[in-house]
């Protein structure tokens, strides 16, 4: 068994998490590593990363890497041959035509210390805000586009804020309302940048002033 080493290739890949495997009763690894499996299968059709391997990107336990290809293959959305795990017919069905898909960069998915849930609701965050737009929706909606508690949402959103990944974190309070309001930072050029770089056009809407490289 050789030792993992991103490659210039993997650097590029950004992992593809659909809506309905988001909402999916799976757990956050099971979503984690078959959008891992969704994003190869787009690119070379298979996976023939080993546990040790695909933990060591996306930075979880060889063991969990296991116990959740068992449980996915258990499920009928995995199938292995040799080395190489493919997506079945029944996890493409149901993953394929998901035009509401969440992205995750490379920069942000290979980061060990932020635990698999905050990395997936960075992307939440930023299918909308894209590091220059305000994220507004309340958590109960958050929750639900992730299948999990409000509460998580709140621990998430404040590890995410520690480890510097939101240009921006606030809460808002007017007459009966309170929002939490987040923009999401952009990674440029292998560093996060966390400027917030933007203007309102004439409808008053927020658009970059610098273009963003940004998933």
């Amino acid at each position: 068994m050789h030792n993992y080493h991103p490659t210039k290739k993997d650097k590029q890949l950004s992992l593809s998490i659909p809506g309905r495997l988001l909402t999916s009763k799976l757990t956050l690894n099971q979503k984690y590593i078959l959008g891992l499996d969704f994003s190869l299968n787009g690119k070379l059709g298979y996976n023939s990363y080993s546990h040790k391997e695909v933990g060591k990107l996306i930075k979880l336990h060889p063991n969990i890497v296991g116990s959740s290809r068992k449980v996915l293959i258990e499920q009928r959305l995995l199938e292995k041959n040799g080395r190489k795990y493919f997506l079945t017919q029944k996890a493409l069905e149901f993953l394929e035509d998901d035009k509401a898909q969440i992205l995750l960069p490379f920069d942000l998915y290979t980061l060990s210390n932020v635990n698999t849930g905050a990395k997936l609701l960075w992307g939440v965050y930023n299918f909308i805000s894209r590091g220059f737009r305000d994220y507004f929706a309340l958590r109960e909606t958050t929750a639900a586009k992730m299948g999990v508690s409000v509460g998580s949402i709140t621990n998430w959103t404040k590890e995410l804020n520690q480890e510097r990944l939101l240009k921006m974190y606030e809460h808002r309070n007017g007459y009966c309302t309170s929002q939490t309001v987040v923009v999401t930072c952009t990674f440029i050029k292998r560093k996060v940048e966390l400027d917030l770089n933007r203007e309102k056009d004439h409808n008053g809407n927020w658009r970059p002033i610098m273009p963003l490289i940004n998933t």
